[in-house]
């Protein structure tokens, strides 16, 4: 049952004493525990029993203003303290004896933050409950998080995913009050990234920043994946959607899309088309272009972003659908030339630049989006806390203006609705697929 948990043969138990690392080991047989190898009753001048209660009731009057926390397998309780007079007969009643204990091992957050002394007694009675059996769910979504996050990127630094992910990380961070740090895992389409996180522990600690490749797409072009992509991955918040653009190399002699058909109509088959990658959006923005328009290009694939644009800038490719965020600069330049938004309007950060439905392709449309994403199991109070800290991020004017500077659409949405965009997605892209006959590679 979700929330129900209990006591393995390990449990940790921190204490908010700066950097220190304390062991506690407790032998039932002899009735004696010890903290870094020394007894109990030599560091407290008291006699310590050998069951949790008694211990944690012993750090409570031993450190005072400290912070303490119980991690159990799913995640951690904190129970903060303030200095407290002798044992009230609440807490009294609410520690269960004998709570057996085996191992304690304690880690020291420095960041764990204070409270007042009746929620420190409801979090420690829910501490003992759980070495009862009990559950409490919504206790641990409180106590969480007590360490640092990590928010995996399926693409290489350098395109619109790594940007989205360093304007959003450190502002989460401080949303949850502990860092986020980015862990690019690159490779397949965005499918090692979105594997990696699917099968990491549900316990809030592992997200993903997902984008229409690493999910809808790579589902679409392997139904075979290690993993499943709508039940593995629980939807968190969208956070920007990431328009196209079409992009040039300015040798072309052309100046819109009505040029460039007429061109490539001229010279078909000739005209070299990069993209992110094999089954990327930028690939099939491109395969979506061309079956529209009925020309054909040479396509080009690249690892990313970065390197598809190192080509474009050199020449030795002619065309890009790439993200505005990563081409923005290159285009304001003068080094690329923007010829069309690949989105069904235009962008707040090029609005001379046309949609291509208006440039001759009625109805054409290839989105790009990022989201939030956690393991499938995730606890639903810790989904909903990340999808509001990322709803108020979003909502900020200063993360507005910044996203939309970078050429992205600050949005939001509640877990459902990005969970309705991916299927939709789904959807959309597994019918070009099918029928441009994509491979994965």
């Amino acid at each position: 049952m979700d929330g129900a948990f209990s006591f393995g043969p390990q449990v940790t138990l921190g204490l908010g004493t700066g950097s220190t690392t304390w062991n506690y080991a407790a032998d039932p047989d002899e009735a004696t525990c010890t903290f870094n190898g020394i007894h109990l009753s030599s560091i407290f001048g008291i006699g310590v029993r050998t069951d949790l209660s008694e211990f944690m009731i012993a750090m409570i009057f031993s450190l005072g203003p400290q912070c303490a926390h119980v991690s159990i397998p799913r995640g951690p309780i904190r129970a903060p303290c303030l200095p407290c007079p002798p044992l009230s007969p609440f807490l009294e009643s609410a520690l269960p004896r004998p709570v057996p204990t085996r191992v304690l091992s304690a880690i020291a957050p420095a960041n764990l933050f204070p409270a007042r002394r009746a929620s420190a007694l409801l979090a420690l009675a829910a501490a003992a409950a759980f070495g009862a059996g009990g559950s409490a769910g919504p206790a641990w979504a409180q106590a969480w998080p007590v360490k640092p996050l990590r928010l995996v990127t399926p693409f290489p630094p350098g395109g619109a995913l790594d940007t989205t992910a360093r304007v959003l990380a450190p502002r989460l961070g401080e949303h949850l009050g502990q860092p986020v740090v980015i862990e690019p895992r690159t490779g397949a389409g965005g499918s090692i990234g979105a594997e990696f996180v699917a099968k990491a522990a549900p316990d809030g600690y592992t997200l993903l920043m997902g984008t229409a490749t690493s999910h809808a797409i790579a589902a679409a072009l392997n139904p075979k994946l290690g993993f499943d992509l709508q039940k593995d991955l629980a939807s968190v918040s969208l956070v920007v959607n990431s328009p196209l653009v079409l992009v040039m190399h300015p040798s072309l002699p052309v100046k819109s899309v009505k040029d460039l058909l007429a061109l490539v109509r001229k010279r078909p088959n000739e005209l070299s088309f990069a993209s992110h990658g094999n089954a990327t959006v930028s690939h099939l923005a491109q395969e979506l272009f061309r079956a529209q328009a009925k020309v054909g290009f040479v396509h080009v694939p690249f690892k990313g972003s970065a390197p598809a644009n190192a080509d474009l800038l050199g020449g030795h490719v002619s065309l890009l659908f790439d993200s505005v965020a990563p081409s923005l600069g290159n285009i304001k330049a003068g080094k690329v030339r923007a010829l069309a938004i690949a989105t069904d309007r235009r962008v707040a950060a090029l609005p001379e630049v046309p949609t291509i439905a208006e440039s001759g392709l009625p109805g054409f449309s290839a989105n790009n989006w990022f989201a939030v994403f956690a393991p499938g199991a995730t606890s639903r109070e810790v989904v909903n806390r990340l999808n509001a800290e990322i709803v108020k991020i979003v909502a900020n004017p200063e993360v507005r203006t910044r996203f939309i500077e970078l050429g992205l659409e600050p949005q939001s949405s509640t877990p459902e609705q990005l969970r309705d965009l991916v299927a939709a997605d789904l959807k959309n892209w597994s019918r070009l697929i099918r029928d441009a006959g994509i491979k994965g590679d």
